[in-house]
Order: structure tokens, then C-alpha cells, then sequence
């Protein structure tokens, strides 16, 4: 198969029977809340819970931002900033410019978390601004030479059936050594893909992280995020030889700890993997459709007090009772 042959067979990847039945028996008609499209974001949280969903983009109950929502949002404000500046000039923003302005975005964006959380989490802002120069220092060292930039923060939209998927890539474009430096040097915990050392270039779209841990081969196979991402790369990045350097997603990922550390996890772009996740969007997309929002069972850590802001709304409220 040449390049022109796969490209199509990835932007366009036939429908599996299970798909048309989807489109065709039932006809799908997002709800208002949806405003016409959803977002992986929304795909990721009904899979996540159904219920959750519900109350967020249902209901419309908005919570107030949390310190890891704010603190992860200002990390991607200033690798936006870095990016777009390295698009145009060529070169990074220097480390001290990148910590003033992660420093001074928290700063401004944390006045929104309630003082409760402050309190519930044994934090204050100024631990986070200590862990975030630290964050801002890795990029700096092991991250930001390597991303070469073609796109940054784009809006990516495509139709899958009557349903459309809306999504913000960080950044796309090619991951690739400094000048003058081999490829095999980046090991020590920096690009490592299927725990195989980055050996050439790779070309993809990149979603930042700051996690509690790094994210794993599992996380990027899985993602619908990245299968959206990864999907709208083969669109952006004409002209590749996909047969030669296939496209790929992944996650930059930074953990936020004392010794923070960072990671590159990357996962390949096939025509099976874009099937699976149109087959996953059509799912999702009619159970809402329908007005479907059950109650998830309660296993596991994303069901607590602590990771969903409407437990005392759901089992908390029933378990109390």
C-alpha cells in the first residue's frame, strides 16, 4: 500500500457493519446540552460515568476549579506560549522567562479554587508554584528542544456519521534530536516509545500532562483523546511518507512531586485504531442520544469523594441514607 492509499484508508476507514447499523436504525440527535458536537473530554467522562456526565453537561452543575485542574492549566499555558514563540523564532523561550510565567498564570488562576480545597488537600499556593518552577525547569531540559512545532493549541473537527468530535491538540508536528546530537541519547527516562529508545524522528501530535504518574503504554492505546489527536495529524501534517514514518499520538507527561519527572509515551495512528475509536464515538453519541445515563457500580478510585465533585450529589447522598 502507497502513501496515497493508506492516507485515505486512515482519513476515511470503512464502516464496520455494527457502525452503519449505528447511523442507520438509530437515528442519533445530540441532546441541546451538547451544542451540536461533543469533545473526548465528554467521551472520556461518560465512559468514565454516566452519571457524572449527566450532572455536568445534563444538568449543567459546573463545579469550582480544583488545584491540579488550575495548576495543570497553567502549565499548558506557558508550553503554548513556548511553542507558538519556537514556531515562529525557531527557538525556546529561555527557563526563567517560562518559570515567571507559570508563576505569574497560577497566581492569577488560582483565586478561583474555594479555600476548602486549600484545606482538604494540606496545600498552599505556594507549594504548587515551588513543584511547578521545577516542572518548567525539566521541559526546559528534556522536553522543549525536541518538539518541533507546526501546530499549536488547534481546534480539529470531524464528522463521524451524523455525530460531530471537536478537540484541542497541544501541539503537532516532530519530536527529533537537537542539532548535532544522535538520537540514542535520549534515554534516562526521557523518549521512550513501547520501551524501545527513540531511534529517528517521529511525527505526531503531543498532549501535555502534569499527573500524578506518568502515563503508560495502556493510557495512550486507550485514549480516545489521542485517537482524535492522531487522526486530525494525519490531516494536518501533509506531505509525509506514512508508509516510512507512520503517524503517531502520545503523552508528554510531567509528575508533580518533589523530584518531578517526565515522559514520553507514544502510540501508533493505524486504520484499526480510527475504526475502533469511530465505533467508540457512535456508542457513546447514542446512549446520550437516547437519554441514557445509568449509574456506574462504585468499583474503583474515580467513584470517591475525593476524585468526583458530585459523589455527595450521587452514591454519597444514597449511602447516607
Amino acid at each position: 500500500m502507497n502513501t496515497e492509499q493508506l492516507i485515505k484508508e486512515l482519513l476515511n476507514p470503512k464502516l464496520g457493519p455494527d457502525e452503519e447499523t449505528v447511523i442507520k436504525v438509530n437515528k442519533i440527535q445530540l441532546p441541546p446540552h451538547s451544542h451540536g458536537a461533543l469533545s473526548p473530554t465528554q467521551i472520556d467522562m461518560y465512559w468514565r460515568c454516566p452519571m457524572q456526565y449527566w450532572f455536568r453537561y445534563g444538568l449543567g452543575l459546573r463545579l469550582p476549579p480544583g488545584i491540579a485542574l488550575v495548576e495543570g492549566g497553567s502549565h499548558h499555558e506557558v508550553f503554548a506560549a513556548d511553542n507558538n514563540y519556537k514556531k515562529k523564532t525557531g527557538k525556546n523561550r529561555p527557563e526563567k522567562w517560562l518559570c515567571q510565567k507559570f508563576t505569574d498564570t497560577f497566581n492569577t488562576n488560582q483565586k478561583e479554587i474555594p479555600k476548602s480545597e486549600w484545606k482538604a488537600a494540606g496545600e498552599n499556593k505556594d507549594d504548587v508554584i515551588r513543584r511547578g518552577v521545577l516542572v518548567q525547569r525539566l521541559y526546559m531540559k528534556r522536553i522543549a528542544p525536541y518538539v518541533h512545532p507546526e501546530f499549536v493549541e488547534e481546534k480539529v473537527k470531524y464528522g463521524i456519521g451524523d455525530v460531530e468530535v471537536v478537540g484541542v491538540i497541544d501541539v503537532a508536528g516532530t519530536l527529533k534530536p537537537k542539532p548535532g546530537e544522535r538520537a540514542s541519547t535520549l534515554v534516562n527516562g526521557f523518549l521512550y516509545d513501547n520501551a524501545q529508545v527513540l531511534k529517528e524522528p517521529m511525527i505526531g501530535a503531543w498532549d501535555y500532562k502534569v499527573v500524578g504518574r506518568r502515563k503508560s503504554e495502556d493510557d495512550a492505546i486507550n485514549s480516545i483523546a489521542l485517537s482524535h489527536y492522531g487522526w486530525a495529524t494525519i490531516d494536518l501534517l501533509k506531505g509525509i511518507d506514512l508508509v516510512k514514518r507512520p503517524p503517531r499520538a502520545g503523552f508528554i507527561s510531567f509528575t508533580k512531586d518533589e523530584n518531578p519527572t517526565c515522559h514520553v509515551q507514544t502510540t501508533l495512528i493505524t486504520a484499526g485504531r480510527i475504526r475502533w475509536y469511530r465505533r467508540q464515538v457512535l456508542s457513546v453519541a447514542d446512549a446520550i442520544s437516547r437519554g441514557s445515563f445509568p449509574v456506574r457500580s462504585g468499583i474503583g478510585w474515580e467513584c470517591s469523594a475525593k476524585f468526583c465533585g458530585y459523589y455527595s450529589r450521587c452514591k454519597g447522598k444514597v449511602w447516607k441514607g
